[in-house]
C-alpha cells in the first residue's frame, strides 16, 4: 500500500513554481514492487499528485480516497471501477486487510472556487494479526478516543507532526499534540509522518522530530524514525534513530501548537504599525492587482496552461482573503511562512 503518495519534485499545480522536496524520492516509481491500493487522505497538492496518480494508474491498483476526492481521478484518466469512495467510519476490504475511513480536522481544495468541496479524513488498517492508524492531515480532535475505542489498539500509528504553526493550529496538529492523539487511539509505536519532505511552515526542517522525540520520552511513548525508504517493523521494540543533522530548533514551551476547541483563535493584540499607506489608494492598487491576474488566470486557462493559470488564481484569492480581513484598510506586509500553503 502506499499513503499520499508524491514523487513529483515540487508540490505545486505547475513544475517549474512552488515547494521544492528536501530530498529525491529513495526509490524510483517504475521500480516498486506490486502495489494493492493507494490511500489518499485529501486533495491538497502535498497529498494528492497529479503526475504519481497518473503514472500508478498504468498499475492494477484501487485507489481508496475521502468523498468527492474521485472526480479528481477520473478526470486524470483513472478507470471509475478502480476507485473507491469512502466517508468517514465506511469500510472496505482490500484481502484480508479492512479499511476503515476515519474523521481528521483539515481542509481541502485545489484551485480558487472548491475550498472544502471534497472530503478529508485518516485511515485505520486492520489485518488478521495487526493494525495500523494513519492520520492524514489533521488538527486536534475528539474524535481520538472514538477511534482508539473503536478500531484500536493499533500496533504502529502514522501521524502527521510538522508543518505546523500558531496561525493554523486546528490544520496541523504538531509534535506534542500529536503524541497525545497517539495515546488516544491506543498506540503502541508511533512512527512521526508529515515532517520531512516539503518545507511547507516557517519551523526548520528537523524541528518536528525533535520535539516529537522529546515529547514521545515525556509520555513513555515508543518511537519509530526510520530513514527515509528504510523498513520497519514496529512489533519489535521501537529504536529512535538520528538520522537527521543537528540543527536549531524552537523547544514546545517557546512555540506551542494547541488546537482550539471551536475553530476560533484566540483573540491576539493588535499589531504595532509603522508609517501605514494611504487606505483608500491602497485598497484600490491591490484590487486592480487582483482583478489583473484573475484575467490573466483565465488568459492563461484559455492558452492551454492550467498549472500557470491556477498559481495565477491562487495569488489573485490570497490577495483577496487579506482585503476582506482588512476590508479598507491597508494590506498588512505578511511573508511566505505567514499562512500555509494549501491549494
Amino acid at each position: 500500500m502506499l499513503t499520499d503518495p508524491v514523487w513529483s519534485d515540487r508540490a505545486s499545480p505547475a513544475t517549474w513554481v512552488g515547494i521544492p522536496r528536501w530530498y529525491d524520492p529513495p526509490l524510483a516509481l517504475a521500480d516498486l514492487p506490486p502495489i494493492d491500493a493507494v490511500l489518499i487522505s485529501h486533495d491538497h497538492y502535498d497529498h494528492l499528485d497529479h503526475r504519481t496518480i497518473r503514472a500508478l494508474n498504468a498499475r492494477p491498483v484501487t485507489f481508496i480516497v475521502p468523498l468527492g476526492v474521485g472526480a479528481h481521478l477520473e478526470y486524470w484518466g483513472v478507470p471509475a471501477y478502480r476507485i473507491i469512495e469512502l466517508d468517514w467510519w465506511e469500510n472496505i476490504r482490500v484481502g484480508e486487510l479492512e479499511i476503515t475511513s476515519t474523521p481528521a480536522r483539515h481542509a481541502s481544495a485545489r484551485g480558487l472556487f472548491d475550498k472544502d468541496l471534497t472530503l478529508w479524513s485518516g485511515y485505520a488498517l486492520r489485518g488478521t494479526k495487526h493494525r495500523v492508524y494513519f492520520s492524514g492531515d489533521t488538527g486536534m480532535q475528539d474524535a481520538f478516543a472514538e477511534i482508539g475505542a473503536r478500531l484500536g489498539p493499533f500496533d504502529a500509528t502514522l501521524i502527521e507532526t510538522g508543518e505546523y504553526n500558531a496561525n493554523w493550529p486546528d490544520w496541523h496538529i504538531g509534535p506534542e499534540q500529536a503524541v497525545d492523539a497517539h495515546r488516544l487511539v491506543r498506540g503502541r509505536v508511533m512512527i512521526p509522518i508529515h515532517w520531512g519532505l516539503f518545507n511547507l511552515a516557517p519551523h526548520t526542517w528537523t524541528e518536528p522530530v525533535e520535539r516529537a522525540a522529546v515529547a514521545a520520552a515525556r509520555a513513555g511513548v515508543a518511537l519509530a524514525t526510520p530513514r527515509p525508504g528504510e523498513s520497519v517493523e514496529p512489533t519489535h521494540e521501537a529504536v529512535t534513530t538520528r538520522w537527521w543533522p543537528e540543527l536549531p530548533w524552537s523547544p514546545a514551551d517557546q512555540t506551542p501548537i494547541v488546537s482550539t476547541p471551536d475553530g476560533r483563535k484566540p483573540a491576539a493584540p493588535a499589531p504595532v504599525r509603522s508609517a501605514p499607506l494611504t487606505p483608500s489608494l491602497s485598497h484600490h492598487r491591490w484590487l486592480q492587482l487582483q482583478t489583473e491576474l484573475r484575467d490573466l488566470a483565465f488568459m492563461l486557462d484559455r492558452q492551454g496552461n492550467p498549472g500557470a493559470a491556477d498559481v495565477a488564481s491562487i495569488i489573485a484569492a490570497r490577495i483577496g482573503e487579506l482585503l476582506t480581513e482588512e476590508p479598507g484598510a491597508e494590506l498588512r506586509a505578511t511573508t511566505p511562512a505567514s499562512r500555509p500553503f494549501h491549494s
